[in-house]
């Protein structure tokens, strides 16, 4: 079995872009500037040259990768990214030739190979944790809450981090909030569902940290509900098995992880 490679504590970068107005660019993926903050203050602030967009954005990129390596950014760590359109922008465009999503420097796109398994977007993850904890705001009600304000990225990027880990993304829940996370699973196996995939896995690392028992339970409940399937239907939790074969592949001698590597070794 192969093993995990995690960070306990990873360094962390908050990244924001700055979209110019989609009524200004057509494909609404233009870049006008992209600034970051480290966890630890290092600041970067990058604007983009528009009558030259396409070598400016590789320029811009380049530039923020060399941030990264300043700030000893590597696998494992983490980048918080988020964008917004800058209602403020004045610049004027120069056209790209031929102008096409394609031939776009698009900043979100270069984000997504920047780091394996290192890019977070807090309204997902926000997204999949507020499910099972039976949280009924929204991320953007979340957002108004918190004075969240994308003018004042990306330091207000961090503090809405910082305020995420506080309420929902804690160091430890409560035995109340694991009952909870434990219903949600239990009835949340069957849906079967992409996104209900990784809201359960997310649910289980949770219960393994906070409520080995629970967790215990809950994995023994899935043990038997699909030792009771046919090939066919096995099959459709071929991607849940991945997740869950990733996420308890560390080692750590519990006995949940006892009963699921005998699952592994069964199917």
């Amino acid at each position: 079995m192969d093993m995990c490679v995690k960070c306990e504590n990873p360094r962390k970068v908050f990244a924001h872009g700055y979209l110019v107005p989609k009524e200004r660019c057509g494909c609404g993926c233009r870049t006008a500037r992209l600034v970051a903050v480290s966890e630890d203050g290092r600041e970067f602030s990058y604007t983009i040259d528009q009558s030259r967009y396409a070598r400016s954005g590789r320029e811009l990129w380049d530039a923020f990768e060399a941030y990264l390596k300043e700030c000893g950014i590597a696998p494992g760590d983490e980048i918080w990214f988020s964008q917004s359109y800058d209602q403020t922008f004045q610049g004027t465009l120069a056209p790209c030739e031929p102008c096409s999503y394609s031939n776009c420097f698009v900043l979100s796109d270069n984000m997504e190979y920047l780091l394996p398994n290192g890019m977070k977007e807090l309204r997902y993850e926000y997204l999949l944790r507020a499910a099972f904890l039976g949280r009924k705001q929204s991320f953007d009600a979340f957002q108004k809450e918190c004075g969240y304000d994308p003018a004042n990225e990306p330091y207000a990027g961090r503090e809405l981090y910082h305020a995420y880990k506080q309420q929902v993304d804690k160091d430890e829940f409560s035995p109340e909030e694991c009952g909870k996370i434990a219903a949600y699973f239990r009835a949340s196996v069957g849906r079967n569902s992409a996104l209900d995939e990784l809201i359960g896995a997310e649910a289980l690392r949770v219960l393994r940290r906070d409520a080995p028992a629970l967790f215990a339970e809950a994995l023994d409940e899935f043990c038997a509900m699909y030792e009771a399937l046919g090939e066919d239907e096995r099959e459709t939790w071929a991607g849940f098995l991945d997740l869950l074969h990733s996420e308890f592949c560390s080692g750590g001698g519990t006995e949940a992880q006892t009963a699921w590597e005998k699952l592994i070794g069964r199917s």
